[in-house]
């Protein structure tokens, strides 16, 4: 029995380890450009334009704000809600899903959201997801991530120094206590960690912003393999300067004009 509990003991230090190790390394933010007091201008100048009704000058009002490189919930909100207006609902779709990734208990960007999808579409995509992610995702939103994620990675290193100083022989009665709360934590970080990597790879890269047509090969020449609807979801492939591949499935994937489809990780 002591064997096995040193074996647990081992594989929770080792565990922990591992979670601190991905939470510490995650990439910082890029670090805003462009003048605030501008990007503030913009964004009340949009509000105005918006309330004149004179939606798409409200839409380029919005977009000088994101191409000076900020970006927020609120922001995507009111550029999500000018596209819809001006007739552009791909856009629409693009920033109503940019604004939910923000903010994703936001009852008015689902609601947003799901109404123009349901225009464009004609019904809810079928995301690939699982009941145990939509679980975790619940308890993902009610936790700000990344205050969790460093509060979880101090104590992960904090336990697996007492758990390193207790097999050298220092500290051993003190550390029985936190060889516990080291294993607990590391289940709870790998936990977070494996759900992180899980939603990347079963979140769409995408959406078309109009309709377009997805050829065979990256030329107009090429032969049409399919065609997409604006606000379609779709995974990025191979790029070349003016197209972009598309991946709906497995087995259907064709190439698209690079103006034609948005990427959540470039907003603009």
């Amino acid at each position: 029995m002591r064997d096995v509990l040193k074996r647990i003991r081992s594989l929770g230090s080792l565990a922990a380890l591992a979670a601190g190790l991905a939470l510490t390394a995650a990439p910082a933010p890029p670090a805003l450009a462009g003048s605030s007091s501008s990007a503030r201008s913009a964004f009340d100048e949009g509000n105005r334009l918006y309330k004149e009704e004179r939606y798409s000058e409200a839409l380029a009002a919005y977009r000088s704000v994101l191409a000076s490189g900020f970006g927020s919930p609120e922001l995507y909100l009111n550029l999500g809600d000018a596209a819809y207006k001006s007739g552009e609902p791909g856009w629409a779709i693009y920033y109503f899903t940019l604004a939910q990734q923000g903010a994703p208990r936001d009852p008015d960007i689902k609601t947003n959201l799901s109404l123009v999808r349901r225009e464009a579409l004609g019904e809810e995509p079928s995301i690939r997801r699982s009941s145990l992610l939509d679980a975790a995702a619940s308890l993902r939103d009610l936790i700000p991530m990344a205050g969790a994620a460093r509060a979880a990675a101090v104590l992960f290193w904090i336990a697996s120094g007492a758990l390193a100083a207790s097999w050298v022989g220092r500290l051993r009665p003190r550390a029985q206590p936190l060889r516990w709360v080291a294993l607990a934590c590391a289940v709870a970080a790998l936990v977070l960690v494996s759900v992180k990597w899980a939603e990347a790879s079963l979140a769409y890269d995408a959406v078309t912003v109009e309709q377009t047509a997805a050829h065979a090969e990256p030329s107009e020449e090429a032969t049409v393999e399919f065609r997409l609807p604006p606000g379609s979801p779709v995974n990025l492939g191979r790029e070349t300067p003016e197209w972009r591949e598309v991946i709906v499935s497995s087995s259907l994937r064709g190439w698209v004009s690079s103006s034609c489809v948005a990427s959540f990780d470039r907003p603009r």
